[in-house]
This record gives structure tokens, C-alpha cells and sequence, in this order.
């Protein structure tokens, strides 16, 4: 795979896209937690050691679950790289590790978020 996109371009993505940052407040963390009111589950976007720093190595972290949704759809979609747990505390759901995953584009981005989006709300109306 092509180069992915950086955490904070994908961090930027998300909350264009209306994902809200649910980080606890003054929390010591190596990844930021969204959610999106039509998704499940949150997802982690990785913060490097600089909180300003960029880094590209399966920036976007997901639940288990949804990664297995991913990696069901993986036949169809480009730019897209599984890379397996996250072994980050920041990203446990609820003792389980997250999936990371590095993602080439924002239009890469967006069909992971399509997939994400459509378990949890199977209308077509649900990125808006």
C-alpha cells in the first residue's frame, strides 16, 4: 500500500464528518476516542509522542468487531490496510484490544466510515 494518511489529517476528517472527540478531560492518552451518533462502536485515532507530531503507522484504531466488517468488505475496497491489534490502553473496549488500520486516501476513509456507519444504521442517510 501507497503511503497512509497521517493521524491528524484523519483526526481532522472525522470531525468534519461529525464525529465528536469524547476524550476525557486532562486523560494521559496515546489516542484520541470519537464517536459518531449513527456508529456503535468509537474509534481511536493514535496520537504520537509530540501531540503535534504526525505518524502513519495504523493511525485509526476500531472495535473488533467492526474490523471484522472491514475486513469482510476488504474484497472491494482500495487503500485500505488491516494491520491487527492495538495493544494501546487507550483503545480497549472494554478490556479488548482495537484494530488498527492505515488508510491510503479520505476517499479510502470515507467507504471504512460507509461500512462502519451502515452496521449501526442501515438507512442510506447515515454520514450526514
Amino acid at each position: 500500500m501507497k503511503t497512509s494518511l497521517d493521524n491528524l489529517t484523519i483526526l481532522q476528517a472525522l470531525l468534519d464528518r461529525g464525529f465528536i472527540n469524547v476524550t476525557s478531560a486532562g486523560r494521559s492518552t496515546k489516542a484520541c476516542r470519537l464517536q459518531h451518533p449513527a456508529m456503535e462502536h468509537w474509534v481511536s485515532v493514535k496520537i504520537a509522542e509530540n501531540a503535534q507530531g504526525r505518524m502513519s503507522t495504523g493511525p485509526l484504531v476500531v472495535h473488533p468487531i467492526d474490523a471484522r466488517r472491514v475486513a469482510a468488505e476488504a474484497h472491494r475496497l482500495i487503500g485500505v490496510d488491516l494491520k491487527g491489534r492495538f495493544k494501546g490502553a487507550s483503545s480497549k473496549y472494554g478490556g479488548t484490544c482495537g484494530e488498527a488500520m492505515s488508510v491510503q486516501s479520505i476517499t479510502a476513509l470515507d467507504d471504512v466510515l460507509a461500512i462502519l456507519v451502515a452496521a449501526a444504521d442501515p438507512s442510506p442517510e447515515h454520514l450526514r
